[in-house]
């Protein structure tokens, strides 16, 4: 903590001394104030954020590129009210815990496609395997928002956005090299013809890594992992009216893992993963803009084979998995401008998910064998979404949906959401009180014996306000926010039951700086989630987060990046012990540098250093973590 703070205060007192604001518009890409941005996911249709009452966090193409970062969960780490945890090195079990609401209890989203694992056992997201080539923007809603996104959504929605072709046609490539024998490379290729828009990349990732067991526990076999991804979208104007967006990304992975107890380190256990996700919008616009239509298509398919052959180290312990999941998910909406201050929105929904697995285990207590050939789930959902502005300062809405699940019968949620601008003082008030629910997985309610499903399961469900205040102290230069939320959690599963209740309360405050060469902000977080029956902190939720991030830019052709983030203690269970035992995780702090030098118009020189001050930490008991490195690189466009 100590580190952190005196990094913060040098890095802000050499910016403040060249500080100069400058007259500046925002854009969607790049927003430069709070009343410029443009946010999709709060409403489902494009709202300024100023008049959005909810949590959002928008990252840029610009901060996403500054970052140099290589997978999606570095960007995120970053992110207030959300913690991300992860088993080891590159491609290691990623979860992501949002305002301390369990790792399922988040949905993912890839411009309106689920990243959620319909065959994982809670339906959770991995974000372990997903790159940042071909994303644009992507966008943090915070609280529940189950009214609009429907059973997975109970914590909050994460969406990325792929980027769009243009008139100009530009071709990139891209490679890194560096620690741990890491090859990165990557080509994109984007422009539009006639009709059609278009954005294509292919990208490669292949390193040695790092031990997934924590080389402090004995661990001495680096864990290496390779990733291929290709990632598409398209974008087609049939007439002046409809539209077509196609859009697809599929990654084929393989990843060295080690084990959780026992001797730790094992040679030969992997893991080979293949994702697809793909999906349509049909979007129509009457001529005069004011009723709008979407028809969407969107589906996951998920193949995941684990293979753990014998080794003298785990004589009786060798297993091999396969699994395979799908999720299909058919979409209506419409919006209607009803005047210029009030816009309805009504949608319809249904979503298919279907799951095999084939497992045998070899253990101290036998072998074991099970075979199981799609199994399968359906849900339909109905949600009406009001949008209000009441004179030009208050701005409200009001939501609510009815699910039906083929298990469970029916459930309903809401959500409304105020915000009030104070314009004379550049200054908002907002607040939100709703509802959410997450449906058991298909894993949860229906796999047999050992993992015994239970087909009486009833959703999860959430209660959840919040309130918050943010102020431009200086025009296009200082600006502060405050948010306080409360969060009740009640069925939550344990085991095979709805046994437990949770709560989780706390603060998030930020304080940003700009001008036309920098961009600073420093955000804090503080929450406490707790297990209601027995008063105890849920595990891997930190109390305190503290993350600066900015990006400075001395000239034309400089660019330079720094992230720190201090993350407090935090408890995690060892399984080591029967029975298990609750165990603290120390603190950390870990700084990351990034620089780009443009040698011209279309050649730019990239070097990152990752864990500056080499900074030993566990995210997950027993797991280790990326040490101090360093990667080096270019850019190529054309």
């Amino acid at each position: 903590m100590k580190r952190f703070l005196l990094f913060m205060a040098a890095l802000l007192l050499v910016e403040a001394t060249g500080i100069h604001a400058q007259e500046t518009s925002g854009t969607e890409e790049n927003p430069k104030e709070l009343n410029d941005s443009i946010v999709v996911t709060a409403n489902r249709t494009a709202t300024p954020l100023r008049q959005i009452g909810s949590s959002v966090t928008v990252i840029t193409s610009a901060e996403i590129k500054n970052s140099q970062a290589v997978m999606i969960t570095d960007i995120l780490r970053h992110v207030p009210g959300l913690d991300v945890v992860q088993s080891g090195g590159a491609g290691t079990l990623t979860s992501l815990f949002l305002r301390g609401a369990n790792a399922h209890h988040t949905l993912v989203l890839l411009d309106g496609i689920s990243l959620n694992d319909p065959s994982s056992p809670n339906n959770a997201a991995d974000l372990s395997n997903l790159r940042t080539e071909n994303i644009s923007r992507i966008e943090i809603l915070r609280g529940p928002q189950s009214v609009l996104y429907g059973p997975e959504a109970i914590g909050g929605v994460v969406q990325l956005f792929t980027k769009t072709g243009s008139a100009n046609r530009q071709l990139s490539f891209s490679s890194e090299t560096g620690s741990f024998n890491t090859l990165n490379f990557n080509t994109g290729l984007s422009g539009s013809h006639k009709i059609l828009n278009y954005s294509l990349s292919a990208s490669f990732l292949d390193t040695d890594g790092i031990s997934a067991a924590d080389k402090d526990d004995g661990a001495t076999e680096n864990d290496g992992y390779k990733n291929s991804q290709l990632s598409s979208r398209l974008d087609f104007d049939l007439s002046e009216a409809l539209s077509l967006r196609l859009t697809g990304r599929y990654t084929d992975s393989e990843s060295d893992i080690d084990k959780t107890f026992g001797i730790l380190d094992d040679p030969n256990y992997v893991s080979d993963q293949k994702e697809l996700q793909y999906g349509a919008h049909l979007i129509h616009n009457s001529l005069n803009s004011s009723w709008r239509h979407q028809l969407s298509l969107a589906v996951t398919d998920i193949e995941r084979n684990t293979f753990d052959s014998y080794d003298v180290d785990h004589p009786s312990d060798s297993q091999s998995t396969f699994t395979t999941g799908e999720r299909i998910a058919f979409s209506w909406q419409s919006s209607l401008q009803i005047s210029r201050r009030n816009a309805l929105t009504i949608g319809i929904e249904t979503e298919h998910s279907e799951f095999s697995s084939d497992l045998f285990f070899r253990s101290f207590f036998g072998d074991f064998t099970d075979r199981l050939d799609g199994i399968h789930a359906w849900s339909r959902g109905i949600y009406i979404f009001d949008q209000a502005q009441i004179g030009e300062k208050l701005f409200l809405t009001a939501g609510a949906r009815l699910d039906e699940h083929k298990q469970f019968g029916t459930t309903d949620t809401y959500r409304v959401t105020a915000a009030y601008l104070f314009e004379s003082v550049n200054a908002r008030i907002r607040g939100v009180i709703g509802t959410g629910y997450k449906a058991p997985s298909i894993f949860q309610l229906y796999h047999p014996s050992p993992f015994i499903g239970n087909p009486d399961l009833l959703p999860e469900k959430s209660r959840s306000w919040e309130i918050g205040a943010e102020h431009e102290l200086v025009r296009e230069f200082l600006t502060i926010s405050v948010t306080y939320f409360d969060n009740d959690y009640k069925d939550l599963i344990q085991g095979t039951e709805n046994l437990a209740e949770a709560s989780s309360h706390g603060l998030e405050a930020s304080l940003e700086l700009s001008s036309h060469q920098f961009r600073t902000r420093l955000d804090y977080t503080y929450s406490r989630s707790e297990d209601k029956a027995t008063g105890a902190e849920l595990i891997r939720r930190p109390a305190q987060k503290l993350v600066l991030v900015t990006s400075y830019q001395p000239s034309q052709s400089l660019i330079l990046n720094m992230t720190a983030r201090y993350v407090s203690d935090r408890y995690d269970l060892d399984f080591r012990p029967f029975p298990a035992t609750r165990v603290t995780l120390k603190s950390y702090t870990v700084v990351n540098l990034a620089a780009s030098y443009a040698l011209s118009q279309n050649l730019q020189l990239t070097g990152r250093i990752d864990n500056l001050f080499d900074e030993d930490y566990q995210e997950v008991l027993t797991y280790g973590n990326i040490p101090l490195s360093a990667h080096f690189g270019f850019r190529v466009s054309m």
